[in-house]
């Protein structure tokens, strides 16, 4: 995965730390199946839930921003001034 493509410059780490407990983790589910080691293979398939949930924030962030640029884009190519009001709802 390239992740430089999907994540902004400053969620790199923390999105390749996710990619790494995700493949991990993924791993180790199937290695628990094949052992017949149900419970800690559902315990796994958490796991992989919760790092694609976070990579899928992520890679959310980016495409907002993205979309966000590419109006103001637009609207300044139109002449409309744009005067940004940012607003953090992670709060919320």
């Amino acid at each position: 995965m390239k992740l430089h493509e999907r994540f902004l410059k400053e969620d790199l780490l923390q999105a390749n730390e996710e990619y790494v407990c995700f493949r991990d983790c993924l791993g180790l589910m199937v290695d628990h199946v094949l052992k017949g080691e149900i419970e800690q293979a559902k315990q796994r398939s958490i796991d992989v839930t919760k790092s694609l949930h976070e990579m899928s924030k992520l890679a959310q962030k980016k495409n907002n921003l993205e979309r966000r640029t590419e109006l103001i884009k637009q609207m300044q190519e139109h002449g409309i001034t744009v005067q940004i009001v940012r607003r953090d709802f992670d709060d919320y």
